[in-house]
């Protein structure tokens, strides 16, 4: 009612001041964009923006036409209307294709968290699309926006606390939800209460909502405290998510980078629609957490059938490479490995015996011995996993020896060559380095303590740790490196990207989880892991290969190989 009486006083006082024509002679649709300081004072927001912004449009659909004009809204009405469009897919096609698998109480939270993040999304959209409308259609936006605001922070926490407490902490839960919904009330009243809008109260409902926001962080820590050990995972990117939203909230507070370079950033990149896009971001990733959390609360199998039952005779586990199983991708694809490495490593060295020195040779027996290790392990414990528990326990303890052996043997002549003669001293020093790594990760993967779940994220963390290492002296020899050894340098580059690849691939049991029971055999995450593995330690052994003492040898390789 307000707006509607606004809008017809904007028409009287323009028919008053002779301007009636304007409205009958030409169309609201035929406007042009504007300076700042041509705005009314309602639609003055920043200071910092001082072009392409739309005047005044007494007409919806005008304002949702404007979404296919390019002017200072454009990027922060997208940004949210594709996050819009993006949660609006993802919720009826996960939901029908898991029904399933989902409880009722997990589809009903699923629910609660896509109907907050629909309607913050939404909202915004809204909001920044009509706010040129009149100063009464602003302001209801502009609460409503709030509003949105509020139910995408409530929506977000009710899943959150539910699958973090779930079963054993019910009862904080249900506490800290009560408190969320204390201040989602709280929020709601500032939001949609016209006196709170005013310029006065604007400090108070920035506090509201910050304090309403911030609630999570001691949910956040209880959890931590309380966690499970397959839960630092969801519980990681929970924070990354928070992370991710002070980020945001800390651009748009500061009006960067527009305040750095007024006028620069009148179409984009504005603080505004970087928010809009970590806002989106942040959700998706929270989105994540909470599905995660939702598999480990069920422990769901994702490979439903052909596994191999308890055989407690290693005869009869090295017979079963020749069937059918669920683990014969696994066996076959790094035993094809390890057969591949035992054939190239006396060929190569026989070879070219004349043209190696005693480094070189010994460089590549290094190699050499940490994939075959690690190959061989690795088709030994996925071959013999089912004989025992004590058995599984020991060949899986040596899976990751043989894991910490390839790491090593890899870093040891990639270091020497890289850094060969100018920089023998970085050689050492890195090496000492992932020596004392190498030698931390071999007491995890052999000490039965570290084998439990509590010290699970331990073992995982130190691995992560060893693996990553490689990056501070990958980056220093791209520093230091000669011309001739850029094609090296590319490939060792190349691989451990392959390992990301592959460790990513395995870490979200992809493409058994998207298909439960479809992927039995093959193709499972981890036999695309194993392959890509053995892809990696190709790579990296052609890196070494085209190292030599000298370019005359690099020339001569390079061709030769």
């Amino acid at each position: 009612m307000d707006t509607i009486k606004m809008d017809v006083k904007y028409r009287q006082k323009s028919a008053t001041n002779g301007q009636n024509s304007w409205h009958e002679s030409k169309p609201v649709t035929d406007w042009q964009c504007v300076d700042y300081n041509r705005l009314p004072k309602w639609l003055q927001d920043n200071k910092y923006l001082h072009r392409q912004h739309r005047p005044v449009i007494p007409s919806f659909r005008a304002c949702f036409a404007s979404i296919f004009r390019i002017h200072s809204e454009s990027g922060n009405i997208l940004t949210h209307l594709i996050g819009f469009v993006l949660f609006a897919v993802i919720a009826p096609v996960l939901l029908i294709r898991d029904r399933h698998l989902l409880t009722g109480v997990d589809t009903l939270m699923l629910c609660i968290y896509f109907a907050g993040a629909l309607a913050c999304h939404l909202l915004s959209t809204v909001y920044h699309t009509c706010k040129c409308h009149s100063p009464g259609v602003c302001q209801l936006f502009h609460s409503l926006d709030f509003c949105g605001i509020s139910l995408q922070i409530i929506c977000s926490m009710i899943p959150a606390f539910y699958y973090g407490f779930y079963t054993r902490y019910m009862h904080l839960f249900y506490a800290y939800t009560s408190v969320g919904f204390i201040m989602f009330t709280a929020a709601l009243c500032i939001s949609v209460w016209p006196k709170f809008a005013t310029p006065t109260y604007k400090p108070l409902r920035a506090l509201v909502f910050l304090i309403f926001g911030l609630s999570n962080v001691i949910p956040g820590a209880h959890w931590f405290y309380v966690i499970e050990p397959e839960f630092v995972y969801p519980w990681a990117l929970m924070l990354a998510q928070g992370m991710i939203y002070v980020v945001g909230a800390l651009i748009y507070a500061g009006r960067v980078p527009e305040r750095l370079y007024p006028g620069k950033c009148d179409l984009w990149p504005q603080s505004h629609q970087i928010f809009h896009t970590l806002v989106t971001i942040a959700a998706v990733v929270h989105f994540r957490s909470i599905y995660r959390m939702i598999y480990l609360r069920h422990d769901n199998k994702y490979l439903h059938r052909q596994h191999r039952p308890v055989i407690p005779s290693f005869r009869a586990c090295f017979a079963s490479i020749f069937r059918i199983h669920s683990e014969s991708g696994n066996i076959l694809t790094h035993l094809i490995g390890f057969l591949l490495f035992a054939v190239i490593a006396p060929v190569l060295l026989i070879r070219d015996r004349h043209l190696l020195t005693g480094v070189d040779t010994l460089m590549l027996c290094i190699y050499f011995a940490g994939a075959l290790a690690c190959h061989l392990l690795s088709t030994v414990y996925h071959t013999c996993k089912c004989h025992s528990p004590g058995v599984c326990q020991l060949f899986h303890s040596l899976d990751f020896c043989g894991i910490s052996l390839q790491i090593i043997c890899s870093m040891i002549p990639a270091f020497y060559y890289g850094f060969y003669t100018r920089y023998m001293h970085l050689f050492y020093a890195y090496t000492s380095v992932g020596f004392i790594m190498f030698t931390a990760a071999l007491c995890i993967s052999v000490w039965p303590k570290f084998a439990t779940p509590t010290y699970k994220p331990l073992r995982a963390l130190v691995f992560l740790i060893f693996g990553l290492s490689n990056v501070i002296p990958g980056a220093h020899w791209f520093y230091v490196i000669e011309p001739e050894f850029v094609y090296p340098w590319a490939l060792m580059l190349a691989q451990g990207m392959i390992y990301v690849v592959g460790a990513l691939i395995y870490a979200g049991r992809v493409p058994e989880r998207l298909y439960p029971g479809k992927c039995d055999l093959w193709p499972q995450s981890h036999q695309i892991f194993h392959t890509l593995v053995t892809i990696a330690a190709v790579v990296h052994f052609r890196s070494i290969y085209l190292q030599p003492n000298s370019c005359q040898q690099f020339l001569y390789f390079s061709h030769k190989f």
